[in-house]
């Protein structure tokens, strides 16, 4: 129901942005700086180099397995097949992974039962995931979660891991140059301070009413299209259905949550963006975006209907 959230298992495990990298060629420049990068950490961290070595050999092909089994992008894109709603009692007669027992130490206070629903991304993909669990000896699965939970740290630790991951992005990005302290403070303050810089700019730089009548204006063109589209697809009963039963399957949520807490999550994102909030019926834009450089209040108006209306 609205103002309630769910939990979504999706595909994950990976180094790499993109599971296209594990398939280069073992010379691959970026596969060859991932692997040097696993090992570099896993030195500092004590272990020997020969060890460190077949360590960052044995996380990339174990990685490559998963990747081998991961959706494409596209896929996981498609609204349709990656929602696929299931409670915990069908799941686990369907796979071997303890989900119950993991979102339970998870959440403890979430009251999540046997019936709780879960939307999985591809029920394919957990299906091989959980095989290849299954089939790993204990100090590969070991070593591989030790390594996963290592590299979400690394950014926060000292400068010889993070000089590691820097010659690592190097190759990965073609970045000359690390990213400068105060960047990365600025990009964790507003990580974890996120309504602080907004009163910040607010004060510095407050909306104006302007802007707030042309993003209502804009918005209601939007809207308006969309309806008029809508409509004509009722000549496509299963599209049209389905236009319908989507906003529904999207209410199916887990725990009760107050209004603000649900916007907050979509506005303190740290990348922002426009993003719409099913349990809401609300479309959130984060302020940074009503300011220069994003948005202009003087910028034609007419020009931005014109190309709402094209598309």
């Amino acid at each position: 129901m609205p103002g309630q959230n769910t939990i979504r298992i999706s595909p994950s495990g990976l180094g790499l942005p993109d599971k296209e990298y594990y398939y280069r060629d073992l010379d691959d420049p970026v596969q060859t700086a991932y692997r040097e990068y696993i090992r570099d950490i896993v030195i500092y961290l004590g272990s020997p180099r020969n060890e460190a070595t077949k360590f960052g050999t044995d996380m990339f092909f174990y990685e490559k397995r998963i990747a081998e089994i991961t959706p494409d992008r596209i896929s996981l894109r498609n609204p349709i097949t990656t929602y696929n709603a299931i409670s915990l009692q069908e799941l686990k007669q369907t796979n071997p992974i303890q989900f119950f027992d993991i979102l339970q130490a998870m959440y403890p206070e979430s009251n999540i039962t046997v019936n709780t629903e879960v939307i999985v991304t591809s029920m394919e993909y957990l299906g091989q995931i959980s095989q290849i669990i299954a089939t790993t000896d204990r100090k590969t699965m070991n070593g591989y979660l030790m390594w996963t939970l290592v590299r979400e740290y690394i950014p926060y630790l000292s400068t010889s891991y993070t000089s590691a991951l820097d010659t690592f992005n190097s190759a990965l990005y073609g970045t000359q140059e690390p990213l400068e302290r105060w960047e990365m403070c600025a990009r964790l303050v507003r990580k974890f301070m996120g309504l602080a810089t907004s009163n910040r700019q607010e004060l510095l730089n407050p909306i104006t009413n302007f802007t707030t009548e042309i993003i209502g204006d804009e918005f209601n063109s939007i809207l308006n299209i969309v309806k008029s589209k809508i409509i004509k697809y009722q000549n496509s009963e299963l599209l049209y259905n389905h236009l319908k039963s989507k906003k529904k399957l999207e209410e199916k949520m887990l725990n009760k949550a107050s209004e603000e807490d649900t916007i907050l999550s979509y506005a303190l994102a740290e990348v922002p963006k426009v993003e719409y909030s099913p349990s809401d019926n609300a479309v959130i834009i984060p302020r940074s975006l009503l300011v220069e450089p994003f948005f202009d209040e003087k910028y034609p108006r007419l020009v931005a209907n014109i190309f709402v209306n094209y598309r």
